[in-house]
């Protein structure tokens, strides 16, 4: 799941976050979508030096889940949280009880930190934190996620045992499919893109699907057959480019 920043007003900055299930075939006219989970992560004004008056209560920045199926909603204040951290981005696993959150941490020099929280009664504990070096998070499940390390290598963490794991190396930037059971990341300093089958920690039949291009996008078809990416195309040494700058393509990628 992804999270997506707006503006409430001009004192407040918040995160959505929509989780859902799909069903029905892939025609949009009779796809149906459940909403499952509703998170909006709540910025205090004084993050980014804002004028205005607080909104937020007790000078704490909120995190609030909204449950459509029961239709009740909770606020959540986030304990650990410094007034000169700079919140990002959430991430709430399937469950509602844990949710990573990304930051420019105060006491790491401003410097990009994944922290994983859980909930505990009206508050939101913080248990892991890591400094990290991309913008790709991922729950593999209610218990395991997966991040960019500061050395491009894409690390799992598991949180029941507090167990962290290398899974590949060299790692530019990743996307896995719906149902978990695929990957599409790309390599630094190559212009490819690989799919790979997903097993447990093990990246199996590791295999390039296209060349030539740098995405700075991939989104994966519901149905985890196709793969979409948006990127600039990069020329070899023996063509010539018309333009200065590399041409922005987008294609889909079949998988068989």
């Amino acid at each position: 799941m992804r999270s997506f920043p707006f503006f409430l007003g001009d004192n407040l900055k918040a995160y959505f976050l929509a989780g859902w299930q799909g069903k029905g075939n892939r025609q949009d006219q009779h796809q149906e979508r459940i909403l499952c989970t509703i998170c909006f992560l709540v910025v205090q004004q004084f993050v980014y030096q804002l004028p205005g008056r607080n909104l937020v209560d007790h000078g704490a920045d909120s995190l609030y889940i909204y449950d459509v199926g029961s239709q009740t909603s909770s606020k959540y204040q986030l304990k650990g949280i410094l007034k000169e951290d700079t919140l990002l981005s959430v991430n709430l696993a399937n469950d509602g009880r844990s949710v990573l959150l990304q930051l420019f941490g105060a006491k790491q020099g401003q410097k990009k930190v994944l922290t994983l929280g859980k909930v505990s009664g009206k508050n939101i504990e913080f248990q892991y934190e890591r400094q990290i070096g991309g913008d790709s998070v991922a729950w593999m499940n209610n218990d395991q996620f997966v991040f960019l390390g500061t050395d491009n290598s894409l690390y799992e963490y598991d949180q029941r045992n507090g167990e962290l794991s290398v899974i590949l190396e060299k790692v530019l930037d990743f996307e896995f499919s719906p149902d978990r059971k695929n990957i599409a990341y790309t390599v630094y300093d190559q212009n490819v893109t690989y799919v790979a089958k997903v097993q447990g920690r093990n990246i199996l039949y590791n295999e390039p699907v296209y060349r030539g291009i740098v995405p700075t996008h991939m989104y994966w078809n519901p149905n985890n057959k196709s793969v979409l990416l948006q990127g600039q195309k990069q020329l070899d040494s023996s063509q010539t480019a018309p333009t200065d700058s590399p041409s922005k393509e987008s294609l889909i990628i079949e998988l068989k």
